[in-house]
Order: C-alpha cells, then structure tokens, then sequence
C-alpha cells in the first residue's frame, strides 16, 4: 500500500454488500413481471443510464418503472424493491478506511443514483452512527455518478476524477466489484483492484 498516494474506492460490492438479484426478484413480484423479463428490460432501457447520470429526476425514473406494468403499483413499493439490493455495511469496513485515511487520500467513485443513496445512508446510519459518508470526514471527496452527469465504464468519468483530484494515476488504486469498471480505470493509467465477496477490503488491506 505504500505503492499508493490515493485509494479510490467504488460503493457496491466495495463499501456496501450487494445483490441485485434481490432488487430484481423484488421489483418483479411488484410489477407482475418475470425477472428475467424484468432484468433484459431495465439492460436495454436508456432511461436506467440516465438516472445513473442524474440526466432523470426519481419521480422521472420511478414512472419509468411504473410503465413496465398495468398493475397498481405505490412509489413505496417501488422504492423498497429498487432498495432490495442494498445488504448490509460491516462496521469493520469502515473502522479499515478510517485507519488508512491516515496514510492516503481517499475518495469514492461509484454509478449510483439519489433513490439508492437515500437507502445506502439509512443504512450506514444503523451500521454506524454516520448520516452519509462525508460525515466520516475521512473522503476528500465523492463522485457519485448522477452528480457528475458521467457514469462508469466511461473514460470521461476516470479523467474528470484525475483531474479534478489532481491524481497521480501510477500511484492511485481504484477498487471495484466490476471487471468493465477497472478496464475503464486502466484506460487511463490508475492501478485497479477486483472486490468479491471473497476478496473484500479487509482482504487486500490485510
């Protein structure tokens, strides 16, 4: 780790445990679908990119849900089912970024949107006490992807990061869940790390 000036660190499958599965299982016992008729609609719908890239309000992307049934459905069904995904945060996770703040910058890059930062902060609260990650006061900052109107595995969003940051890439390890994530890191020069749930933070920093 002394290799490393700055760690950057994605939410899903880094941060938070995450199963989408659940999300899909959920939302399609709502809409009256089948999930795998679920799952190909919401990979082929470019509504779901933009909510990503914050070019859709949640009242925008919940309709966009709405549509895929004639059904009765509440916001309160669809929120809880697109917040199925989102497990649990081990406090332990937490306690390991706060003690390598000590010796790194940190920052977070994640694709995620406000209805699934809204669930992830009610969340960390319960795991933790903290209201959001910046209350941690560990993260020089955070790009979440519906902010930044730029989503991963886009190289745009690594350079905008680089840049901003003011990143060495040689000497800044990005961690992801994704393999097409850290491909788009590697395109621009920073160090990448491959998160599952067998090989977690507490795993590499060991």
């Amino acid at each position: 780790m002394q290799a490393y000036d700055a760690l950057i660190f994605d939410l899903g499958g880094v941060v938070i445990n995450l199963d989408t599965s659940r999300t899909i299982t959920a939302l399609a016992q709502s809409l009256g679908v089948s999930p795998n008729t679920l799952w190909q609609a919401l990979q082929a719908d470019e509504d779901f990119l933009a909510y990503e890239r914050g070019q859709i309000s949640d009242d925008d992307f919940l309709s966009v849900l709405e549509n895929f049934t004639p059904r009765p459905v509440t916001r309160e069904q669809l929120v809880a089912g697109w917040n199925a995904m989102l497990l649990d945060i081990p406090p332990e996770r937490i306690a390991l970024i706060k003690q390598l703040a000590q010796n790194h910058r940190l920052f977070v890059l994640s694709n995620t949107n406000g209805i699934h930062i809204d669930g992830f902060n009610e969340i960390l609260l319960q795991a933790t006490g903290y209201q959001s990650l910046a209350d941690i006061g560990v993260f020089e900052h955070i790009y979440y992807s519906y902010e930044v109107g730029m989503r991963k595995p886009d190289q745009e969003i690594y350079q905008y990061v680089v840049d901003h940051a003011g990143l060495d890439p040689a000497r800044s390890l990005f961690m992801d869940d994704n393999p097409d994530n850290l491909v788009g890191a590697q395109s621009v020069g920073l160090q990448v790390a491959h998160m599952t749930p067998t090989h977690t933070l507490l795993e590499l920093f060991a």
